[in-house]
């Protein structure tokens, strides 16, 4: 396995991955980093969540929707997106009063592991947009950023994992 754990100073995906569109329904809320409330949003979202009827399994999705893409150029904490937790469900399935129906369009991403706690979310991303995508034969793609999280993830347990999905292109080849 090559996720990063608090210890690592690299990290490497686990996969690339050409994903078919997924269908979502969730509650979502606009945050920016610098005001980043993932616990109120989780908090609303968690005890309504077995009300979606024609789930396709009991994973979880915290979802990243940046409007015109994620630019690490002027990224900053003030970036605004809307932040979506979500579950996965068959297509056509209404979401119930208070929540709403997303898209992960298709398209290929690196699936990175994030080992321990979340305390440690913000070091594993440093690493996958400092240290590998730089190097790596891909740039960002204008699409949903997300995690999956299993059914028993606890964001203080210290063995705790989830996955990381980052969306990929393949790096254009520049001739002069």
């Amino acid at each position: 396995m090559s996720g990063l754990s608090p210890t690592q100073g690299s990290v490497e995906p686990e996969r690339i991955v050409a994903m078919q569109q997924r269908h979502l329904v969730g509650m979502g809320m606009r945050m920016t980093l610098a005001n980043h409330r993932p616990h109120e949003l989780w908090s609303a979202f968690m005890p309504r969540h077995r009300e979606i009827e024609g789930r396709s399994n009991e994973l979880r999705f915290d979802v990243k929707y940046y409007d015109g893409g994620l630019d690490l150029k002027t990224f900053s904490p003030a970036v605004e997106f809307l932040k979506v937790a979500a579950v996965e469900t068959e297509e056509g399935v209404s979401a119930p009063v208070g929540m709403a129906n997303y898209t992960l369009p298709e398209g290929d991403y690196a699936v990175f592991l994030h080992r321990g706690p979340t305390r440690y979310f913000p070091q594993t991303m440093r690493a996958i947009f400092q240290d590998w995508l730089p190097r790596s034969a891909y740039r960002l793609a204008d699409r949903p950023h997300f995690e999956i999280l299993r059914p028993d993830w606890d964001p203080s347990d210290e063995n705790g994992e989830e996955e990381i999905w980052i969306p990929i292109t393949e790096q254009e080849n520049e001739t002069r």
